[in-house]
């Protein structure tokens, strides 16, 4: 399996939704080992000066872990690629700008490469002067994003040529050219893992680079997994994928802590609404802003907590400012795990009216919190929870009008927590599991067990 981030080493909701299916995959008498490949560079490591090796990397990532992470590692066996970029997220500008810093302040000359096991971007490491920093630059990262891309493929191919598995599972853009490396060197079949496009990261308006690196992995791919309605339709219309190649798997529900927290001091007295994930414009901030306007004007008791960074963080408090409600804000910024269950379990109302959500697992999070939530109808998770509130992303009256409901009418709002908590409790990971192992299966010959 290709990812690219899984905890504790994560930004967003696809760490989260590969460790949760990992976890189940870990349990499955039918998979004998599932091997993770996953990038790991000098951000997630203690030293900016030195990189280690993988067999030392995973020493230290073990002693990350929770005693729950470590069972599922029993059965998945993680395998690090040295690489520079950080996150699924990360945009050509965000890697530039880390490129840059990394030059600056990564000491060549002390590097010790006999431990770096997995850097084979060249043939003949004996003949290579490595203490030459320009060489050294260029064989250690790629100059912008698509160099990178292309040489973590390199480096998957020469990591997997020995290996011995039956098929390749891939998740996201960064991953394709990776996954058809290791296709092409294993003639095993490919799936194909798509979480979100172009059309949801840049909405329509950018990335067509990136949108043929996921044609090309679609277009190799056996099967392409999609985790919502709404990704398979943008599929088959915006990128002319066959229908009959496309598996709609929704995700689900992660593990959480259920205990509701009481109110922080600063929030004393007040009804929280709770905004909460990666800050960026396809997850409706401008809304949720314009919507409290409206809200404060019934409920002035309330605070609008955002938690999460992103670069409409600005935008979002310049709103505020602009709209005269900045002083029922809190902005917190980036936030732990453990801030999150602090958060979803202090909240009063989750709200999350994203323009363009491929599917939006925070909602669960919420829910699981006996949360109560808002989601907008241009959200894959709206596909298939019922007990929550759905509005169009751009209808503020309409969003202004839920929250109002629910923080006033405690019937209303307790029927929802309740309804809600129940409906997440039911949708776990061995349903989603159940389909990918079928894929497999299919793809394998192997349809007896």
């Amino acid at each position: 399996m290709l990812g690219w981030e899984f905890p504790p080493f994560f930004a967003g909701g696809l760490g989260i939704v590969c460790y949760e299916m990992t976890k189940i995959f870990a349990k499955r008498s039918d998979i004998d080992e599932l091997i993770y490949l996953m990038p790991y560079g000098p951000k997630d490591h203690e030293s900016h000066i030195n990189l280690k090796g993988a067999n030392q990397l995973l020493d230290e990532y073990k002693k990350k872990l929770t005693k729950e992470q470590q069972k599922v590692l029993e059965k998945v066996n993680i395998k690090f690629i040295p690489t520079l970029i950080s996150s699924p997220y990360m945009s050509p500008s965000e890697y530039q700008e880390s490129y840059k810093e990394t030059k600056k302040n990564i000491n060549f000359n002390k590097l010790h490469w006999q431990d770096i096991d997995l850097l084979n971007d060249v043939d003949d490491k004996k003949n290579t002067n490595f203490h030459d920093q320009k060489t050294a630059r260029n064989i250690l990262y790629g100059g912008n994003i698509f160099e990178e891309v292309f040489r973590f493929a390199k480096r998957v191919a020469y990591v997997t040529r020995n290996m011995n598995f039956d098929i390749i599972h891939a998740h996201d853009w960064m991953t394709m050219p990776a996954a058809i490396a290791a296709k092409k060197m294993s003639k095993k079949p490919l799936v194909v893992h798509i979480h979100n496009t172009i059309y949801d990261r840049y909405l329509g308006t950018g990335g067509f680079d990136e949108k043929e690196l996921e044609i090309q992995g679609m277009n190799e791919a056996d099967t392409v997994i999609a985790i919502s309605n709404m990704v398979k339709n943008t599929l088959v219309e915006k990128y002319q994928i066959p229908e009959q190649k496309i598996e709609v798997i929704h995700n689900a529900a992660t593990q959480l802590d259920e205990k509701r927290y009481d109110h922080m001091n600063t929030f004393e007295g007040k009804k929280i609404i709770l905004f909460a994930g990666r800050l960026t414009m396809q997850k409706g901030g401008d809304y949720f802003v314009r919507a409290a306007e409206r809200v404060v004007k019934y409920c002035p008791d309330t605070v609008f907590v955002v938690a999460g960074t992103g670069d409409q963080l600005g935008r979002m408090m310049d709103l505020a400012s602009e709209l005269n409600i900045l002083k029922y804000f809190y902005f917190h910024g980036f936030y732990t795990l453990q801030e999150r269950d602090v958060f979803f379990g202090m909240a009063d109302l989750f709200v999350m009216p994203s323009i363009s959500e491929p599917f939006g697992i925070v909602p669960l999070e919420a829910m699981a919190k006996r949360t109560p939530t808002i989601i907008s109808f241009q959200s894959g998770i709206s596909e298939i929870l019922q007990n929550t509130f759905k509005v169009n992303f751009w209808d503020v009256d309409m969003l202004a009008e839920k929250m109002v409901c629910l923080l006033k009418y405690k019937e209303m709002h307790s029927q929802i927590s309740d309804s809600g908590y129940h409906e997440c409790k039911s949708k776990t990971w061995d349903e989603p599991v159940d389909k990918m192992i079928n894929v497999y299966k299919k793809l394998t010959g192997d349809n007896n067990g």
